[in-house]
């Protein structure tokens, strides 16, 4: 414990046993005349040093049991040698080597020495003065400490390390002052301006000085500096941190009322803390670092403890957010969940539930209905990974027109889906011409109508001719026309019937039908061959109203040429159908002798383009009609 042999005088040898784990401040203060100490703990325990409180400080070595006892550090006869010559072998003094050798007056340090060791000649109460050679590098900690009838230190003028002033040891640059000798009988004494520096035991023991001013570059004061020390500052100066805690470090026995605070490491601040809600904090403070002296005592701040901050109502977690339990949140923002009894709660979120699905099966699309490939919905909400396809449409393939005959029925053309079978238009059954017919026909459905080479042949074979006709028009294709437009040629049949505008003509018939209001196109062909020569005669019949106030005795059919001329048909008209035969399909005008014309030209009142191509195409016959 601290100080429990403090002062124990007659001690020269202590044993430190293997259970010893700690050496309490001060526990060998004091003890000066110990010489050996056995260590059997884990403690560095050093010779010549200060550690743990001076118990090492004057020993002459430190061993274990188990290690061979160290040569003495100082021959026998040294212990009462009144004058000592160290040999020029000897490059070295160690520590303690003449420590409390009170017999010794004077010493002489060859020039091949080269460092002074810790506490080398401390104690050497007789000794009366020393020459520092000019090969000194090191003196170490406390070298000259208590050698109390020391007057002066004289240092080689061309050492490179130290430097002494009127007996004072300090270094080369007078920055630090090292050693004051402690028999210098001088009452008072000036710290030169050059200082910054006072070391460890500088004036340990000086009593005679009553007197010192400190200079204001004076910025630290080692340990021990002043100890035992009676003066006061004559200038007033601060001198170190903390007044109370510093006398008793460096200023023991010094009761003057002048010392005050300046900066030294020695002084640790003891930040304040803040407490929290589980543990404690505390104010402020203050206390030295190396006599554990409290200068400014911490107050110690109870913890806070929790209390209630912002409180979170229960909330039901779903299939994909997470819910929370009822909680509050600290209100000294520790960050901590509470529940009402302010008991710390952990986790107090409620995880999403996940979906509840159900699994449904896929459905193909067809051709009118959507369809849908497998997916899943969720019971506890509106998830669903439902993807629909859509119906795919018909794929309409066209039919042909088959015209009856007296041997088999026929039908007419339409258009059925080629994936599900649905007839889509027309594809009506005509029946079976009676034996004494002499002509079958063939409905324009939707504008068109399509026969292969073999229902055509069918029709010629049995002596038949051939009607196509619609709402506006018929056009009778004898036998004999049938077989000149198939002859040696392959592939279907195909009529189409459309309305043209005038600008499909030219320029010059233009001019010769300026004033036409309907023109038709009907294009005939077998496998995409076009033929504008029939051979033989074809009726044609057209819907007709005449204009109000025209003769019909005077209408006439008029084949407009290429290049505009006018080749006149006779035509008849009755029942509102106007009746004419030609033998190639063109354009075809409805026209009237009328001499009141400007132009010389009968005028127009309409016209009927017939355009005739039998042309080998696709296997197919297409009638097309378009109203303007």
């Amino acid at each position: 414990g601290e100080y429990a042999f403090r002062n124990c005088k007659s001690m020269t040898e202590i044993t430190i046993g293997s259970s010893v784990t700690s050496i309490g401040n001060g526990a060998f203060l004091y003890c000066d005349n110990i010489r050996e100490v056995v260590n059997y703990s884990s403690l560095n325990i050093v010779a010549g040093k200060t550690d743990y409180e001076n118990i090492g400080r004057n020993a002459y070595f430190v061993h274990t049991p188990s290690s061979e006892r160290p040569y003495t550090k100082v021959q026998s006869n040294y212990l009462t040698a009144s004058q000592v010559t160290i040999p020029d072998s000897v490059t070295s003094i160690g520590n303690s080597v003449f420590l409390n050798c009170k017999s010794l007056e004077s010493v002489t340090i060859p020039d091949s020495v080269t460092s002074i060791g810790e506490n080398a000649f401390s104690g050497c109460t007789s000794l009366t003065g020393i020459v520092i050679p000019s090969s000194m590098t090191s003196i170490g900690y406390a070298a000259f400490s208590e050698c109390t009838s020391l007057t002066g230190i004289t240092v080689s003028e061309s050492n490179p390390s130290y430097s002494s002033d009127g007996g004072v040891l300090f270094d080369k640059d007078k920055d630090a002052l090292i050693q004051y000798p402690v028999g210098n009988d001088s009452k008072s004494y000036v710290i030169p301006d050059s200082v910054t520096s006072i070391e460890d035991f500088a004036f340990y023991g000086c009593t005679s000085i009553t007197s010192i001013t400190f200079p204001d570059s004076v910025s630290s004061v080692g340990y021990a500096a002043f100890y035992g020390c009676t003066f006061c500052d004559t200038a007033g100066n601060e001198i170190c941190q903390d007044a109370d805690c510093l006398k008793g470090r460096h200023f023991h026995g010094s009761d003057c009322d002048k010392l005050t605070m300046a900066d030294t490491d020695d002084i640790i601040i003891d930040e304040a803390v803040d407490p929290t809600c589980t543990e404690t904090g505390n104010t402020t403070g203050k206390h030295c670092s190396e006599c554990g002296v409290i200068i400014s005592e911490k107050k110690i701040l109870p913890a806070l403890g929790h209390v209630k901050g912002t409180h979170h109502e229960a909330s039901d977690s779903t299939c994909t957010s997470a819910g929370n339990v009822e909680y509050w949140d600290c209100g000294n923002g520790c960050g901590s969940h509470l529940n009402g009894s302010l008991d710390i709660m952990g986790d107090v979120v409620v995880k999403p539930l996940g979906h509840d699905t159900t699994d449904h099966a896929a459905k193909a699309a067809t051709c009118t209905e959507k369809g849908w490939s497998v997916y899943q919905t969720c019971s506890r909400c509106d998830y669903s990974t439902y993807k629909e396809i859509p119906a795919l449409g018909h794929t309409v393939v066209v039919d042909k027109a088959i015209p009856a005959t007296k041997t088999s029925v026929g039908h007419s053309a339409g258009t059925h889906c080629s994936v599900c079978d649905t007839i889509l238009s027309g594809n009506e059954e005509i029946p079976m011409l009676p034996s004494e017919a002499t002509k079958t026909e063939v409905s324009v459905s939707e504008g068109s109508a399509i026969m292969d080479k073999d229902s055509v042949q069918a029709v010629i074979d049995e002596g038949l001719s051939l009607e196509i006709r619609d709402s506006d028009l018929s056009i009778d294709i004898p036998n004999s026309v049938l077989s000149n437009v198939i002859s040696g040629k392959e592939g279907d049949v195909s009529l189409d019937v459309a309305e043209v505008s005038a600008g499909d003509l030219g320029e010059a018939q233009k001019d010769a039908v300026k004033d036409a209001d309907l023109i038709i196109s009907i294009d005939l062909s077998v496998g995409g061959t076009a033929i504008h020569e029939l051979g033989d005669d074809v009726i044609v019949t057209v819907n007709y109203t005449p204009l109000s106030g025209k003769d019909t005795s005077k209408m006439y059919v008029a084949y407009v040429k290429d290049d505009g001329t006018i080749e006149k048909i006779d035509c008849s008209y009755a029942d509102g159908k106007v009746t004419f035969t030609t033998d190639h399909f063109s354009f075809y005008a409805i026209m009237y002798d009328d001499p009141e014309s400007e132009s010389g030209f009968p005028t127009v009142y309409l016209v009927i383009g017939v355009i005739a191509a039998l042309v080998l195409v696709g296997g197919a016959i297409a009638v097309v009609r378009r109203h303007g």
